[in-house]
């Protein structure tokens, strides 16, 4: 056996001290999960088309980022949280991101056609904008658990308001009583939920 010798152990420790370093407060994913640095929370991962997506709900939050459904903290683990469109651009964990209206109709496809994948998303419903009460009339602020889900993209909508500002963005519909999914757009300002992708 080959005698350890003072320039090896050196080595052997430099080696693993970059190696430590590195890892240090960084996302990593591993055997198809994802552990985010900010808040040491897990999520499975998996790939769809070439593409690694999360395959639970975001649910990183701050004091003033993020809502849970009803504002029932019970209900975090199952269904993640809800983010408008600006809250949505800062929360991914590092190296992830938000999908593009393109990868979403890629994943829309491949969910209305793959039947392996019809327990991919959940249905975490919606938070109303509160500055348009009339969208859905008659509903409370938390509406459509189980019964619809929103993902947001990270693209705008072409749509503008009477003072010309782009309001909306482009998200996915997930219908899992028809078990079908689309790509709309909606107003900002909703709180709808996220699965980023990976960089």
């Amino acid at each position: 056996m080959e005698k350890i010798t003072p320039i090896h152990s050196l080595a052997l420790f430099f080696l693993l001290f970059t190696f430590m370093s590195c890892k240090k407060d960084k996302d990593t994913t591993r055997d198809d999960q994802l552990i985010d640095a900010r808040d040491q929370q897990s999520y499975q991962t998996m790939e769809i088309n070439g593409l690694n997506w999360m395959a639970e709900n975001l649910r990183y939050s701050t004091a003033d980022i993020g809502w849970t459904y009803n504002n029932d903290p019970s209900l975090e683990a199952k269904y993640g949280r809800m983010y408008n469109w600006e809250m949505a651009q800062q929360v991914c964990p590092v190296g992830w991101r938000l999908p593009s209206k393109a990868e979403l109709e890629d994943l829309s496809t491949a969910l209305n056609t793959d039947p392996s994948l019809s327990d991919f998303l959940v249905a975490g419903g919606l938070r109303q904008n509160e500055e348009d009460p009339n969208q859905y009339v008659g509903l409370t602020e938390y509406q459509m658990i189980d019964t619809e889900g929103f993902y947001w993209s990270n693209t705008e909508s072409p749509q503008t308001n009477v003072n010309g500002e782009v309001h909306s963005s482009f998200f996915l519909y997930f219908d899992p009583m028809g078990d079908e999914s689309s790509v709309a757009a909606i107003n900002k300002e909703y709180g709808i939920s996220i699965r980023c992708v990976e960089n």
